[in-house]
């Protein structure tokens, strides 16, 4: 129970009821309470769920441009309560064995952590590549609807190599399994489809789960970092060795760093390829650089 109340707590009171129309206040009531720890424990030791915790509800959003194009929709999705509370509760038995073993570069979705670290960073990088005469070449990565496009099996194996409990990644595959959604709209709502890709869009654990794979994408993609990355500091001594730096990263949102354009390019090609093995592409035509004291002869185009 007290992990439970921990979690109520900790989620923000007065939100508007998700798809099952149950608010979060309804679940903070002692006898609710006591009804939804005996379902949480039931699915984590059967590994059976409600069928109403497969199924989402998705709400298209219009952005800018032709409305007439699905591209100019973002969806958000609607879940029951009671599932985000669920995987809430498996997000923080997996968060102590996992947090430490994350590379520093990512800030996304971490406690403690945001955007205005790596934009000050970045910003003092590109400042001290100009004061200092030094060659850099920033690559702002864009993905392909990156939350929807992983592939769930090797997201599962993926969770096991960064040591999360096996009862965990179970209890994970079952929130995964059969997964399905409906798109409402004011004329009638669609018809169910599976959904077999990507994590769960609106859920309390999918983005954690989403910058797990991330950081293997990348741990893979900089193990040659000293030879790709932006050279910060150069060796000194056994005691002030060379520091390097390859990427700045908020979920998504990753920039590479290097001090040599084929090297820049060749990190890219790294970054697609391990990117590719689970499951996300490069949005090419979006994935843009910055160049810094590089000559504008010896610029390259981008290659993917």
């Amino acid at each position: 129970m007290d992990e439970l109340n921990a979690v109520l707590k900790a989620t923000k009171a007065g939100k508007a009821p998700d798809l099952d129309e149950i608010p979060l206040e309804f679940w903070k009531i002692d006898e609710f309470k006591v009804f939804l720890l005996t379902l949480c424990n039931f699915i984590l030791d059967s590994a059976q769920k409600p069928i109403e915790f497969a199924r989402s509800a998705i709400v298209p959003l219009p952005k800018k441009g032709n409305l007439s194009l699905t591209t100019n929709y973002r969806g958000i999705s609607l879940t029951p309560m009671a599932a985000k509370l669920y995987n809430k509760l498996i997000l923080n038995r997996c968060r102590s064995p996992v947090e430490e073993k994350l590379r520093w570069n990512q800030n996304g979705f971490r406690k403690g952590r945001s955007t205005a670290g790596h934009i000050l960073a970045l910003r003092r990088i590109l400042e001290e590549a100009d004061i200092h005469n030094l060659p850099l070449m920033a690559t702002f990565v864009d993905f392909r609807k990156a939350f929807d496009s992983i592939h769930r099996g090797k997201m599962f194996k993926i969770l096991r190599a960064y040591g999360i409990p096996e009862k965990m990644v179970s209890a994970i595959q079952v929130m995964y399994k059969n997964t399905e959604a409906i798109v409402l709209s004011p004329d009638d709502d669609t018809d169910p489809f599976q959904i077999k890709a990507g994590v769960l869009q609106g859920d309390t654990l999918a983005p954690f789960l989403f910058i797990i794979v991330l950081d293997y994408i990348m741990r893979k993609s900089t193990i040659n970092a000293e030879q790709l990355g932006f050279t910060l500091n150069q060796r000194r001594s056994s005691r002030y060795p060379k520091v390097v730096l390859c990427d700045l990263d908020f979920a998504d949102d990753i920039v590479l760093c290097s001090d040599d354009q084929h090297n820049g390019q060749e990190l890219l090609q790294k970054v697609e390829k391990h990117a590719r093995s689970v499951g996300l592409r490069l949005n090419e035509s979006k994935t843009e650089y910055l160049t810094v004291n590089i000559k504008t002869q010896d610029k390259i185009d981008i290659k993917i």
